[in-house]
């Protein structure tokens, strides 16, 4: 039975409150084992974790560990989680280990960690593996592979393919990692490159930061500029910053002829840097590369940038020929020079500029509907039917190369962002009804953002398709899933009153009656 903190708690509090020493610290940890349990013990041995950690006291880090987790293991209520407290209990060992400079225990601690992992009976699901793999890639690195099958096995048999690729992605970044431990330094940028795509699950960029480095470390300076372009160009955040600098190394060092380097620092300088500068790295990329589209690119911006949309626009027009400068700045602005240099009515009739992105082709309908009108004089008619419809072929085209980048994983940064997939079917779905509410694509969509992402709006849509299309099966089906939905979601805009009726109605001409009283009741 658990009891009120006594005397050695109150010491434990004292003690870990002043400015730690190791003296205190073991003082505390004595203090605290002899101490019966009581609430927020285990909290309490957590706190004494992190402080002999941050005092470098590892094996009194250690000992902090295995008390935790000889509480834990004493917990009746954490009995589902042993499996999980085992083998983290080795991760956290091991990263100690780490930190102390002992990489032989560490790997041991890493070897435990997966026994416990494998030998857990199947309690632990292929997220929990995943989570503890981060580590494992660190002190058991040899194993990677396996691990990564042993994953794979555990992944739900109906995994939608976007979720599978998302999993490919982060398996990936944890290969490159193990393999750049094991001194495999090909293999890691091979796998990096594979990991390399910004997810819903993190939606950071420091796999591209560390490939920047991993490049050159590698002596591949050429594919190092274009990454530090790339990423600065498109404004990523983790690898922007060291792109950047990287850059001005490689200019100032004078040694890789790549145009990249001063494209990167001319965009880089951006529309605040005096154009002397800014013009004196375009004409070093000249100098370097002459004709090269990225010139045109960054140049037509800057130009953008100084309201000067008569010199940008055949800079911008030449430079989206090369597909990976069709970002989602480049041809909202490509086409906000036509409308200002041609009208709006003329820029709409010319041809359609590509994007080999679904990430950038979502962000481009978004500013042709949300920003685009905003930056014109006030008096330019807007014909919204044809803006609408010109964002909508930029959905569908995001649509199409959303689902060949979960097939291939073969794409741009922001193709692998599931919920931004799952967002965007129910926009097009959204888009599909004001048209038609009985167009058979709009649950077609609803089902495949479901299926990838569930949340309250789709399963909405589904329902009104149902409704509108009077489908008693279709309208029994998508009301269970909705109602079941709410109920461990938070749902504030859910209201059931608005079409219990109809799904009573629908189940009394399916003749299940004993649904339908179900669903009136419901109501009450």
């Amino acid at each position: 039975m658990r009891q009120r903190a006594g005397h050695g708690a109150t010491v434990v509090e004292a003690l870990v409150t002043m400015a730690p020493t190791l003296r205190s610290l073991e003082a505390a940890v004595a203090a605290l084992a002899r101490t019966p349990r009581y609430r927020d013990v285990d909290q309490r041995w957590q706190r004494l974790i992190d402080q002999s950690g941050e005092a470098g006291a590892f094996a009194l880090e250690r000992r902090c560990l295995d008390a935790q987790y000889a509480l834990r293991l004493a917990d009746p209520e954490r009995a589902d989680y042993r499996a999980w407290d085992g083998a983290q209990l080795a991760i956290l060992r091991g990263r100690s280990y780490l930190r102390e400079g002992d990489s032989g225990h560490a790997q041991a601690e890493g070897m435990a960690a997966l026994r416990r992992m494998l030998d857990d009976g199947g309690t632990l699901a292929w997220n929990d593996c995943l989570t503890l793999a981060r580590d494992l890639a660190r002190l058991a690195p040899e194993r990677m592979s396996f691990v990564a099958g042993h994953i794979r096995a555990l992944r739900p048999a109906g995994m939608a393919p976007a979720n599978r690729r998302d999993l490919e992605i982060r398996i990936a970044r944890l290969e490159a990692n193990a393999q750049f431990r094991l001194g495999r330094h090909d293999l890691a940028i091979a796998w990096a490159r594979q990991g390399r795509y910004g997810t819903y699950t993190d939606n950071d960029d420091s796999t591209n930061a560390v490939l920047l480095d991993w490049l050159m470390e590698a002596g591949r300076t050429d594919e190092a500029a274009a990454l530090a372009f790339e990423s600065v160009f498109n404004e990523r955040p983790a690898s922007s910053g060291r792109g950047r600098l990287m850059a001005q190394e490689q200019v100032d060092l004078g040694r890789s002829p790549s145009p990249y380097w001063p494209l990167t620092l001319a965009y880089a300088a951006g529309r605040d840097a005096p154009t002397g500068v800014h013009a004196a790295y375009l004409q070093l990329a000249r100098e370097r590369a002459p004709g090269h589209p990225a010139i045109d690119a960054v140049q037509g911006l800057h130009l953008f940038a100084q309201q000067d949309a008569a010199r940008a626009l055949p800079l911008l027009e030449a430079a989206v020929r090369d597909p990976a400068l069709a970002n989602s700045d480049v041809v909202p602005k490509l086409w906000l020079c036509r409308m200002r240099v041609h009208g709006v009515a003329q820029a709409l009739a010319m041809p359609f500029i590509d994007s080999p992105s679904a990430g950038w082709c979502y962000g481009i309908a978004m500013q042709l509907t949300q920003e685009t009108q905003q930056q014109l004089p006030l008096h330019e008619p807007w014909p919204h039917d044809v803006v609408a419809a010109l964002a909508t072929r930029y959905d569908e085209q995001a649509l199409v190369q959303f689902e060949r980048f979960f097939e291939t994983g073969a794409g741009m940064f922001r193709d692998a962002h599931i919920r931004l997939y799952a967002i965007l079917c129910c926009k097009l779905a959204n888009r599909y009804r004001a048209l038609d509410p009985l167009d058979a694509r709009i649950p077609v969509l609803h089902e495949k953002g479901l299926a990838v992402i569930p949340f309250g709006e789709q399963h909405e849509g589904l329902l009104r398709y149902y409704l509108d299309a009077d489908d008693n099966a279709g309208i029994a089906d998508a009301a269970q899933r909705l109602w079941d939905f709410a109920q461990g979601h938070r749902a504030p805009e859910h209201r059931p009153a608005d079409y219990i009726g109809r799904v009573v109605n629908a189940l009394q001409a399916l003749g299940r009656d004993d649904e339908a009283e179900r669903w009136r009741a419901r109501l009450q």
